[in-house]
């Protein structure tokens, strides 16, 4: 089970993730410690963006490598741009991770300056009301203006059940938990 918990609000971005890695089939811990969060620091290195990445759904590749240990050897290395960054971890993703037949989501908040973003790259897609596995991955951010919460990952549903969704002010979005809401 995996619970993602982000927020962008105007003194900064935040989120938080869980560690544990259970089997999908089984309901059985595989590890207590995994790590499903990454921060990035973009170049410029006096004001570049900050990015924050947290991730859902397949936690070990076929050869055992760890979902979040990927994510770090994928976008380390050359300093990249922003933009340029996720155009690679989306083709990467496309490259190692499609064609396994995984669902696979990737939270991103990012802060440039006074400006907050919010987005995922994912292969999961809403197509007429349901939610379908993709054979490609989507990477969609926008720009966030007012405060946002989002809530992801199996766990999402039990921590803030829909009943509560009702501020005005924040929006939510929950995925791959017992309810596909956006």
């Amino acid at each position: 089970m995996t619970l993602i918990v982000g927020m962008s609000k105007a003194e900064g971005i935040y989120m938080s993730t869980d560690y544990r890695v259970t089997d999908a089939r089984t309901g059985k811990l595989i590890d207590d410690s995994s790590v499903k969060f990454l921060s990035v620091r973009y170049p410029p290195d006096d004001g570049g963006p900050t990015a924050l990445f947290a991730y859902t759904g397949l936690a070990i590749l076929p050869d055992g490598t760890p979902t979040g240990t990927w994510m770090r050897e994928t976008l380390r290395g050359e300093s990249e741009l922003f933009v340029t960054s996720m155009a690679h971890l989306q083709a990467r993703l496309d490259r190692d991770i499609a064609h396994l037949g995984h669902a696979l989501i990737i939270n991103v908040l990012a802060v440039e300056g006074q400006r907050r973003y919010g987005g995922a790259l994912s292969n999961l897609r809403m197509v007429q009301k349901k939610l379908r596995l993709m054979d490609a991955f989507d990477f969609q951010m926008n720009e966030l203006i007012d405060p946002f919460v989002f809530v992801n990952g199996s766990g999402s549903a039990r921590a803030l059940p829909i009943s509560t969704w009702t501020s005005s002010r924040l929006s939510f979005s929950c995925a791959l938990g017992d309810h596909s809401i956006t």
